[in-house]
Parts: structure tokens; C-alpha cells; sequence
């Protein structure tokens, strides 16, 4: 009785801290400390960082709370806490018909990528468009960074495509949603190999390992697919991916493996290429893998960590030459300015503002993911094995910092994106502890042959059922690949985009390039004409310093296009200000300076 009275104070204050984190949430105002870039939050006053301060508080005020209840109610000493993270020898149990079934499920995943259908969808002009016309624009002139201003990294917009192209040497809207493809097929195999170092830690017996491993793995691959754009795990997600394969990895090795750790040393620095909001987060998810080194004294591995950074740094410096010095100014830009430009306020908790119900349920998940991580290390030894905990603990962290990419864009698609990892953490929990009651109550020693094709079978029919495999469209991959690269880039456009097409293009044929004010990004791409300043993808100029240089690389341009269908559409579902609201600097300078005017289909064009 004394423990259930005890147990209801604590989630009752529990509770109560939680509404304090919310009350001071909603106190927090700073200052707008950037009212040069006009966006949601310049037009509410407010500063961008209230939202990063409030979420921190947020999860900050109940996770003291617990430590202070740990300390000063239950007597725990905190040495202790520090104590049970360092790394204990543990047996990982694994067998032969474990690995039988990894190889079935990578088996079943490429049969799964042989039958995928291509999308036959209408262009995003916007998205997909920045992709095209800065691949393009370098596959022209060879630029990086000095020819395009990149908003989320070199890997992403240009090289993929550019190399894509190269390889099958044609340009296609159907090599870049191919390769967004390939993307997916290698986030579906680094979850299954991730579902496996995961499974490995559970200190389950062999069979119901098995089943573990097998539910995990389903679980994880429904979290992305080939044909969704809203995806609970993206493929811009590989690098933090990997990290955590390799780390779990390292420790299913004794912690004594220096190759891992240098591959997470190379994520470190190559994922700013790749993604510079998942550089964000996967540096600070290494910071946690050097302080737990640290903790495990584990010296010889956080200076194979710094060297290997720092070997990489050095080899892209060299690497890069001329273009390393405009990757720095990008990358330093768009870390300042991205969240006032892109961002929208974060609803406070429990409110009733747009999105407040689903961005709610996301961060109590994840206050929740890393309550019970911490309650790892002030119990005594019990069902979880050390390596899991470390596991759970490595994802409850990630779940925590990925929720950065909600508060630089609270919408929908955003905020649907962060919920995959808590999603991993809740499964991983949960299913252990099933399968661990399931054990204690109904005790399997032997994992003999009849007992795996109990798990085989069932797997075999679960697997089919869920991943879409059509043997016919595997018979036919490559032809239909063939087919759909080599499809005409009319098949992707609208019959409205297609007439602004054939109209304009005879009146810019002798033009070295053309400029956009307007969100279409694509239109660069399918004119087959260059940007005449670096500023392809307006939505992210921002500051008047970019303004400033956007006004200075116009000498060249004597066409710009304007009124664009995305701008309508921004319009619309007020995604943001309109442009000239955005840029009124660049509006004024395009008004007095390009005076003529030819309207083709709902789009403006001016010229000099």
C-alpha cells in the first residue's frame, strides 16, 4: 500500500512538473533579434529561439524533477547513476537461423525495390524543382556551393542527381525519383541491419530473439516506403542511421572496435554535405557517444572520434579547394537564418494553436522515451541487459534532439517526421518486455528446427503482405527502369507548365541565363537555362545580405520570371509571406529596373 501511495505522489508530481514546463513555456519572450528576414516569426515579433528555449524547459523541468525525486525521495545517489553506464561484459547470444533470417528479410527487401512502382506524378515545382535546376545549373558549369545557394546540402540537391545523370548519361525527372528510390532502398536496409545490433542486445533467448528481431524489423520498414512524401522516417535520416548502427554495433563488439568509430568521425563532417540539419543533430548525438566513452574511460576511442574528424575536415579542405571556403558561408547562413525563413511559431503545448495536438503528443513521447532511459541506470540489474539499455538510451536521445527539425517548421509533414524515432524507441521497449512475459510464463529452451519454422512461416506470409512484392514487376525491372528514365520530361508537367514552356522558350533561346522570383524552382531546369545569380530557390535568400548580392549578380539578366503557380499555392495554404512581402529590397529593385512586362499563361515575365 505504502508503495502504490508513494508511486501515485510521484506521477502526480510528475504531472505537476510537466504543467509548470508548459507555464513556462508560454512565458518565455525574447526579443526579435532579426527583423531583416520577414517571415512568420518577424511578423508575430517574435524571436526564433523562444520556441528552441521553451521545448528545452519543457523536457529540462520534469526530468529534474525525477532526478531530484531519486535523490532526495528514494535515497539514490547520483555517482551511482554515472556507475551503471560504463560498459559491462555481456554475452550476445546469436544463432545461425537469426542470420537466416536477416538474409530473408534483405531478400525480401530488394524483391520489394524490384517490383516498386515508379510515380508518374506531377512535378513539385518547388521541391523536386530546386533539386533539378541546381544539378543542372552544375552539371553545366562544374559549381558547388559558389554557383548555387544550397538550403539543405550539396549531397542532397546536386551531386546525387548530377552523378545520376552522368552514370546513365541523359538528364530525366525519372533518374532523380529513381534515385530517391535507391535513397529509400538503403534506409530499408540500414533499419533492418539496425532492427538486427538492436535484437542482438536483448538478452531474450535464441527463439523468442528471433520473433524480436522479426516484429522490430516490420515495424521499422512500415516507417518508410517508396511511394509516400510524409514518411515517420526520411531518407535524409541515413547518416544519423548509420551512427547508431555503428555505435550499437561497437558495443555488441566490447566497445573495443576502432572502425566504427572512425566511420561515425566521418559521418561527423560528410553529413554537412548531406543534410545540414542532420549535421546538427548528429554531431550532438556524438558528443553523447564521447561522453559515454569518456565515462567507460575509453580514452583510446574518443581520440580515434578527433583524429578521424579532423582527418576528414582536412581532406575536404583539400578536397573542395575554392568551393570549401563557400560551403563554410553557406552552411554558416543557413544555420543563422533558416528558422526565421522557414520556420512557423511552435504551438505551446496542450494549447489549441495549429498542429498544438500532434507536436503535444510527439514531445510527451519523447519526455517519456528518456524518463524511462534514465530509470535504466537507478535499478539495480534487472531484465534489460546493459547493452539494451545503452540502445534504448542512444535512441530516447535521438528521438529528443530530432525534434529540431519540427521547431524550425511546425506543419504537418514536419512534425509527422520526428515521430519515427520515438515510434523505434516505444517499439523496442515494448516488445521486449512482452516477449519477456511471454518467456517467463511459457518457458522455450531449445530452438530446435520445428520451433524456427514456427517463426519462418508466418514471417514469410507477414513479409509478402506488407512489403508489395509483384513477381511480374520484378521480371520486368529493368525495362520498366529503362522506360521510365528515359521518359519525356512532358509526362511530369502540367498542360499549363508545358504551353509556358513552348511559349517562352523562343523568346530566351539566345539568353545565357535567366532569373527566377518566383518559387518554381523546376522552370531552370526544363527551359535549360541557368540562374544568373546563385539565388535558384528564392524562398531561402533572407537577409539583406543576400539581397544585397542577389541585386549584384543581376548585371547579367535580362529576364526574370515571376507569379509563379507554388506562390499561388503558398498563398493559399499560407505556407508564408509572398515575396514581394519577404523581399520588399528586391521587389522595389526589380520594379524600377525591369520595366517591360509579357504575361504567358498565369505567369509574369519582365525584362529591361
Amino acid at each position: 500500500m505504502k508503495i502504490i501511495k508513494k508511486s501515485i505522489y510521484f506521477f502526480l508530481l510528475l504531472g505537476l512538473s510537466v504543467c509548470l514546463g508548459t507555464f513556462c513555456w508560454k512565458l518565455i519572450n525574447l526579443p526579435l533579434s532579426n527583423n531583416e528576414i520577414v517571415g512568420d516569426y518577424s511578423l508575430k515579433n517574435l524571436n526564433s529561439f523562444n520556441d528552441v528555449l521553451g521545448y528545452i524547459i519543457f523536457i529540462a523541468i520534469p526530468i529534474l524533477f525525477y532526478f531530484i525525486w531519486k535523490i532526495y525521495f528514494e535515497k539514490k545517489k547520483i555517482s551511482d547513476f554515472f556507475f551503471k553506464i560504463r560498459f559491462e561484459n555481456e554475452n550476445t547470444d546469436i544463432n545461425i537461423k537469426v542470420y537466416i533470417l536477416l538474409f530473408l528479410f534483405i531478400f525480401f527487401i530488394i524483391l520489394e525495390f524490384l517490383s516498386v512502382q515508379f510515380s508518374l506524378d506531377k512535378i513539385d515545382l518547388f521541391h523536386e524543382g530546386a533539386r533539378l535546376s541546381s544539378s543542372f545549373k552544375s552539371k553545366l558549369d562544374g559549381s558547388l556551393w559558389s554557383g548555387s545557394y544550397i538550403s539543405t546540402g550539396i549531397i542532397y540537391e546536386i551531386l546525387g542527381p548530377k552523378y545520376l545523370w552522368e552514370i546513365f548519361n541523359q538528364e530525366s525527372v525519372g533518374l532523380l525519383r529513381f534515385l530517391d528510390i535507391l535513397f529509400v532502398l538503403l534506409t530499408k536496409l540500414i533499419l533492418i541491419f539496425l532492427s538486427f545490433e538492436i535484437s542482438k542486445n536483448t538478452n531474450l533467448n535464441l527463439f523468442f530473439k528471433s520473433i524480436f528481431f522479426m516484429l522490430l524489423s516490420i515495424i521499422l520498414l512500415s516507417l518508410t516506403n517508396y511511394n509516400s512524401n510524409v514518411d515517420l522516417i526520411k531518407f535524409r535520416e541515413i547518416p544519423i542511421l548509420l551512427t547508431l548502427l555503428f555505435f550499437i554495433r561497437s558495443l555488441n563488439n566490447g566497445n573495443q572496435l576502432y572502425f566504427p568509430y572512425i566511420i561515425v568521425g566521418f559521418l561527423s563532417v560528410s553529413t554537412f554535405f548531406w543534410s545540414i540539419d542532420r549535421a546538427l543533430v548528429l554531431n550532438l548525438f556524438v558528443i553523447f557517444i564521447s561522453i559515454f566513452l569518456l565515462i567507460n574511460k575509453n580514452y583510446k576511442n574518443i581520440l580515434i572520434i578527433l583524429l578521424s574528424v579532423i582527418f576528414f575536415w582536412l581532406f575536404f579542405y583539400f578536397f573542395l579547394k575554392g568551393e570549401f571556403l563557400f560551403f563554410i558561408l553557406n552552411t554558416i547562413s543557413i544555420f543563422k537564418e533558416m528558422s526565421e525563413i522557414n520556420g512557423f511559431v511552435h504551438p505551446i503545448p496542450f494549447s489549441d494553436g495549429a498542429n498544438a495536438s500532434r507536436s503535444t503528443k510527439t514531445i510527451l513521447l519523447i519526455l517519456i522515451s528518456l524518463l524511462i532511459s534514465f530509470s535504466f541506470f537507478f535499478k539495480e540489474k534487472g531484465k534489460l541487459s546493459y547493452r539494451y539499455k545503452i540502445s534504448l538510451t542512444s535512441l530516447s536521445l535521438v528521438s529528443f534532439l530530432s525534434y529540431i527539425y519540427a521547431l524550425g517548421r511546425t506543419d504537418y509533414t514536419h512534425l509527422k517526421q520526428v515521430f519515427g524515432f520515438p515510434i523505434i524507441f516505444l517499439s523496442c521497449y515494448l516488445l521486449f518486455y512482452l516477449f519477456y512475459f511471454i518467456y517467463q510464463k511459457y518457458k522455450f529452451h531449445n530452438y530446435d528446427t520445428k520451433k524456427f519454422l514456427l517463426v519462418l512461416i508466418p514471417f514469410l506470409i507477414v513479409i509478402h503482405v506488407n512489403l508489395n512484392i509483384d513477381y511480374s514487376k520484378i521480371i520486368n525491372f529493368k525495362n520498366r527502369l529503362i522506360k521510365y528514365v528515359q521518359l519525356d520530361d512532358n509526362n511530369f508537367l502540367t498542360e499549363t507548365d508545358i504551353d509556358f514552356i513552348e511559349q517562352i522558350s523562343p523568346l530566351i533561346e539566345n539568353e545565357k541565363c535567366i532569373q527566377l522570383y518566383t518559387n518554381d524552382a523546376a522552370l531552370l531546369y526544363f527551359l535549360k537555362k541557368p540562374n544568373c545569380t546563385k539565388y535558384y530557390f528564392v524562398w531561402i535568400i533572407g537577409s539583406k545580405k543576400n539581397q544585397i548580392d542577389f541585386i549584384r549578380e543581376l548585371d547579367s539578366t535580362n529576364y526574370i520570371i515571376q507569379n509563379g503557380v507554388i506562390d499561388k499555392k503558398m498563398k493559399l495554404h499560407k505556407w508564408g509571406p509572398a515575396l514581394d512581402i519577404k523581399y520588399p529590397m528586391l521587389t522595389d529593385y526589380i520594379n524600377k529596373n525591369f520595366t517591360n512586362d509579357l504575361i504567358i499563361g498565369n505567369r509574369k515575365i519582365v525584362f529591361r
